[in-house]
C-alpha cells in the first residue's frame, strides 16, 4: 500500500514538472533600485585630480583681489563682474573692484597706474608628478589710435612662499578671448618647478604704467587646475594656448 502511494506522489509530479517551461523567464528584480549618476569629469580615473574649476559664477573665497600699488593711483582691484563673460553670466575684470574700480561702467578705460592682483591657494603638489592651470583671458593695452603700450601687461605667476614669484608676463593685446597654459614650471630657464611642493600658489596680475590706456585692460574666466598623481597621465584635453603674443620672463620678490 505504502509502495503504490509512493508511486502516486512520483507520477503526479513528474507530471506537474513536465508542464513547466524548461528555461522559465526571470522575474522582477525585488528590492531598492539605485539609478546611474554622472558626475563632472575630474581625470582621476587616468591619474589627473581636478584641484579647482572656476568659472566664477559664484564667490569663491579662496581667492584674494589685491590692489599691491597702495594709494597711487586710486584702489582698483579684481572682481566678479557681468561686463565680459566668456561663459554664464561673470568673468573677474582685473581693475572692476574696490573703491574706485566698482565705479567703472562696463568697457570703461582702465586706469593709469594700476597693480591688481587675484591669488589663489595654497593647495598642495606635494604628490604632483606634473601639473598644470588652464584658463581664458581677455587683454587689451593699446589705445584707440592703434598706439602700442608695452608697459601695461598680463601675468601669470606661482610661488611657494606668497613672496617670490615667477611666471610670464604678456604685453601684446588679445582679439577677444583667448587661452593659455601654465605648467607650473619656473619661466625662468625651467630649472625650477613646483611640482611636489606641498604650498603653491597661483596668481593673475594686470599692471598699467603712468601713460596710454584704453577699454577694460584684463579679464579672466574658466580657470581650472589639475595634478596628475600618477607616474604617467595622459594629455589632458586643453584649450590651445595662444601664440601671437610676446612673453616675458619674471620673477618678483616681495609680499604681493
Amino acid at each position: 500500500m505504502k509502495s503504490r502511494l509512493a508511486l502516486s506522489f512520483l507520477l503526479i509530479f513528474v507530471a506537474l514538472m513536465a508542464q513547466s517551461p524548461a528555461h522559465a523567464a526571470p522575474g522582477p528584480i525585488r528590492g531598492p533600485f539605485l539609478p546611474f549618476v554622472t558626475h563632472e569629469f575630474t581625470g582621476a580615473s587616468s591619474g589627473w585630480v581636478t584641484l579647482l574649476a572656476d568659472s566664477f559664477e559664484t564667490e569663491n573665497v579662496a581667492w584674494d583681489f589685491t590692489d599691491q600699488n597702495g594709494a597711487t593711483g586710486g584702489d582698483y582691484r579684481p572682481t566678479r563682474r557681468t561686463c565680459s563673460p566668456r561663459t554664464g553670466l561673470h568673468s573677474v575684470w582685473l581693475v572692476g573692484g574696490g573703491a574706485d574700480g566698482s565705479l567703472l561702467p562696463c568697457g570703461a578705460d582702465y586706469p593709469n597706474n594700476a597693480d591688481s592682483w587675484m591669488i589663489y591657494g595654497p593647495f598642495s603638489l606635494a604628490d604632483a608628478t606634473a601639473a598644470q592651470v588652464n584658463w581664458r583671458f581677455w587683454f587689451n593695452n593699446a589705445d584707440g589710435g592703434g598706439v602700442f603700450d608695452g608697459g601695461d601687461q598680463f601675468c601669470y605667476l606661482s610661488s611657494n612662499d606668497h613672496t617670490k614669484w615667477r611666471g610670464h608676463c604678456l604685453s601684446v593685446p588679445t582679439a577677444g578671448w583667448s587661452s593659455l597654459t601654465y605648467d607650473f614650471r619656473d619661466a625662468i630657464g625651467s630649472t625650477y618647478n613646483f611640482w611636489g611642493e606641498p604650498q603653491v600658489w597661483l596668481a593673475f596680475r594686470f599692471v598699467s604704467d603712468a601713460s596710454v590706456t584704453n577699454a577694460f585692460g584684463a579679464y579672466v574666466d574658466d580657470v581650472v587646475i589639475s595634478k596628475c598623481i600618477t607616474g604617467g597621465c595622459p594629455s589632458l584635453a586643453i584649450p590651445a594656448a595662444q601664440t601671437s603674443t610676446s612673453q616675458t620672463s619674471v620673477i618678483l620678490s616681495g609680499p604681493p
